[in-house]
């Protein structure tokens, strides 16, 4: 029963991770404030964002940084131009401004897309933690990782930058 609940408290951490990060504005480390979203538009099978969209530099600067991918979901909010796409089997959101330059862009993924010295640290001082869910933010002068750890009693997500560290929830499981 506990192994089903942790189960489900993991999905639902992964997906309010994923839903929250598609309304909001995004800060200096992937920590979004919401606003609202406007439109949503799936273009099939194409790198390029929709037609009313008509941004050359957007349609540019997504191309230059994401060669080769081609199922894209764009939409567009007041401030911004957001592009949902799979890349090396991860969920991909970048965030690009309405000139079409990429500030931000998180892949979603699990233990393996760690890297090694971020998963040596986090295991050595999460020991009994498994890692759950890894969220990769990489800004153009920053990357920084949240990670998704539980154990039998506690569910937490830690936000790593630079090589340090810092636990940003802690939920105790429900017995």
């Amino acid at each position: 029963m506990k192994k089903i609940i942790f189960n489900a408290f993991s999905v639902a951490m992964l997906c309010s991770i994923t839903f929250s990060d598609l309304f909001g504005q995004l800060d200096e480390f992937g920590v979004r404030t919401f606003s609202k979203a406007q439109t949503v538009t799936a273009v099939p099978e194409k790198t390029s964002p929709p037609k009313r969209f008509s941004n050359v530099l957007l349609e540019r600067s997504f191309v230059n940084h994401f060669k080769g991918i081609e199922d894209v979901t764009w939409k567009e909010t007041d401030k911004e131009f957001i592009a949902t796409f799979k890349t090396d089997n991860r969920m991909a959101i970048a965030w690009f401004t309405k000139s079409g330059r990429l500030y931000c862009t998180n892949y979603y993924g699990s233990e393996k897309s760690l890297p090694a010295d971020e998963k040596a640290m986090i295991k050595s001082y999460y020991a009994g933690y498994e890692i759950t869910a890894v969220v990769q933010v990489v800004k153009p002068s920053k990357t920084a990782y949240v990670v998704s750890l539980r154990n039998p009693f506690y569910c937490k997500k830690v936000k790593m930058v630079d090589g340090d560290f810092e636990e940003i929830e802690s939920l105790r499981a429900a017995d």
